[in-house]
């Protein structure tokens, strides 16, 4: 992070961020940055909603990047909203994402479903909607589980992150440093 800050400090980057940090490593990076994330990049959406890292973010100013809708397209309340206005479910779960105010990360090789994801900003969902799409949050991450970093002190068997071995590096789950 360091490396990125100094970067950013020598006219190299505009904005600095992270992806993956849920609430324990940010008030980790916290604890020694010079600069705050921009922004940080997060599994969001309908089904896993990362409640604590966002609240987190929101109160510290740190922009959300949401990835993982496709978690959501096949979810039979996702297909009920889209199929009465003829959408697609991929179209109602990103406007769900934006007006969650977290910018949707979307991918896709069809051109049909590039210009479907184009519109999704322009949709508006009912609050009934939202809340519909709300309640299908669940409390494990389908892609990457942010509280599976592990800290490995010198000498010592690898501790879960928020562990007492404070000036080792970060390890990811397959061994390697981040």
């Amino acid at each position: 992070w360091a490396a990125l800050e100094d970067a950013q400090a020598a006219g190299l980057c505009r904005y600095i961020g992270v992806s993956n940090y849920d609430e324990g490593l940010l008030r980790e990076l916290l604890a020694t940055a010079r600069v705050l994330p921009a922004v940080n990049q997060i599994e969001f959406h309908p089904r896993y909603q990362a409640v604590q890292t966002v609240s987190f973010c929101r109160q510290h100013g740190i922009a959300l990047m949401g990835y993982g809708n496709g978690v959501s397209l096949a979810h039979e309340a996702a297909e009920a909203i889209a199929a009465p206005r003829g959408l697609s479910a991929g179209q109602v779960t990103l406007a769900w994402t934006l007006q969650n105010g977290v910018a949707g990360v979307v991918q896709s090789r069809h051109l049909e479903r590039m210009a479907q994801n184009l519109q999704a900003p322009d949709l508006e969902l009912s609050e009934t909607e939202m809340e519909t799409l709300r309640a299908l949050g669940e409390e494990e991450p389908f892609y990457w589980d942010m509280g599976n970093v592990l800290r490995e002190a010198p000498g010592d068997a690898a501790v879960a992150a928020g562990g007492n071995s404070e000036s080792s590096p970060l390890k990811n789950p397959s061994g390697g440093e981040l």
